[in-house]
């Protein structure tokens, strides 16, 4: 769980904490980061943004950041770390990559207008895959307004050997600023080898209010639901399961709290647990999850676990003695307050709509944009860290409190900024 005060004080926020990794890798590797879950206030837009930084091969940093007038009580993050050597390989490959959806993309309509409304984005993987891969998908940012229940559906769809379409919808009276979607796409060897090399399983659970056992539509409290997974094929040991957050439909009336997590995990399945509590009321959610291990036949394999880092944050971590396999981790909490209030709404399932292309799954227009808020520019230097990672009204509002002002990349404190023009 990463909760902090900071989070509350300041125009442009975030906060971090130092991930190590149970074992060094060979190279620095990849790191995505999710959300899997969030208690934010329902005065201002829901507003949050999770990233790594300061990557190298016995950890990293992760990164929660909020903007404007939005406020979070807590939040909770997955992560993945994986070898690249894992990205090389042929007839075994894993890609990964993040897709930035706003309201500035021609044929983008989830902002405005009522009833059911979906977005289109075709990924293009930067190598073609030896069959159709199996993709995951789940946020790493969220931009949505409060004026309306928080409606929201991220799924994919035309899986191809070469390109996937990741869809974001919304209906009722919703309305989406924008998202960050991370997704990690990889051959279907890595679920179907009966080996003893790593295997990967993926998949999606929904629940809705007429599901058996759903509560989280009344009442007050801590409330869940939770159902067994069985993975395809037995995992060689118990594996890591990573869970986030994909499908939302919460009211507005009450702060912004839901969870998942995977408990209960074994060599054959686990159970998913999504959660809220206080007043808070859940018409539908649904999550993603990913499972990896070793497959059966593994002869030497290292587990560790650690309940360590500051402000109850709880990770695990599981790395292998034979080519580095991922490492994962995943934090939850929360944060009990506020008034209670109700209301009805009918949940539906979102219907297509306008689409659009992204040519590449790199992260190279990405790189462009402020770490903030993760729509503008780029076009400020942080002085004296130099990092140049913030939009001129993100650097503006940084420096409003600057007592407070710090780098939301290595969280040194800045004295000035200075406005830059790139080529």
């Amino acid at each position: 769980m990463i909760k902090n005060d900071e989070l509350v004080l300041n125009d442009c926020r975030s906060y971090s904490e130092h991930v190590n990794f149970s074992t060094r890798f060979p190279d620095t590797p990849i790191v995505v980061v999710t959300i899997s879950a969030q208690d934010i206030l329902n005065e201002a837009d829901h507003r949050i943004n999770v990233f790594p930084s300061n990557i190298d091969d016995k950890g990293f940093d992760v990164n929660i950041a909020t903007w404007l007038d939005s406020k979070i009580w807590s939040a909770c993050v997955s992560w993945i770390a994986i070898d690249k050597e894992y990205t090389k390989k042929e007839g075994s490959l894993i890609q990964i990559g993040k897709s930035q959806i706003k309201k500035t993309i021609p044929g983008y309509k989830l902002h405005t207008g009522k009833g059911d409304r979906n977005f289109t984005q075709t990924i293009n993987f930067d190598k073609n895959f030896p069959s159709s891969p199996n993709v995951f998908v789940a946020f790493s940012s969220l931009d949505v307004l409060n004026s309306a229940d928080h409606r929201i559906n991220l799924y994919t769809n035309n899986v191809k050997v070469n390109s996937f379409d990741v869809v974001l919808g919304t209906w009722s009276d919703t309305g989406i600023w924008g998202c960050s979607v991370t997704w990690i796409a990889f051959d279907k060897s890595f679920s179907t080898s009966t080996g003893s090399g790593m295997k990967i399983h993926a998949g999606r659970m929904s629940y809705k209010k007429d599901t058996p056992g759903y509560t989280m539509s009344k009442g007050e409290g801590d409330r869940s639901i939770k159902r067994r997974i069985n993975f395809d094929k037995k995992f060689g040991e118990n594996p890591t399961v990573v869970t986030c957050l994909c499908q939302l439909d919460v009211i507005k009336e009450s702060d912004h709290r839901i969870s998942t997590t995977a408990e209960n995990v074994s060599a054959t399945g686990f159970e998913l647990k999504i959660g809220t509590w206080n007043d808070t009321i859940v018409w539908s959610a649904s999550a993603s999850w990913l499972a990896f291990g070793k497959g059966e036949g593994t002869s030497s394999t290292s587990t560790s676990t650690s309940n360590s880092t500051s402000n109850s944050t709880s990770s695990t971590s599981t790395s292998t003695n034979s080519n580095s396999t991922p490492s994962a981790s995943g934090a939850n909490g929360k944060d009990e307050e506020d008034e209670p209030k109700n209301k009805k709404q009918k949940t539906d399932d979102s219907t297509s709509s306008s689409t659009s292309t992204s040519s590449n799954s790199s992260t190279k227009d990405e790189d462009k944009e402020c770490k903030v808020c993760m729509d503008a520019i780029i076009n400020c230097v942080l002085i004296p860290c130099g990092h140049l990672c913030v939009c001129e009204t993100c650097a503006k509002s940084i420096m409003k409190d600057k007592w407070n002002a710090n780098c939301p990349i290595c969280k040194a404190k800045i004295t000035s900024t200075v406005k830059t023009f790139l080529a």
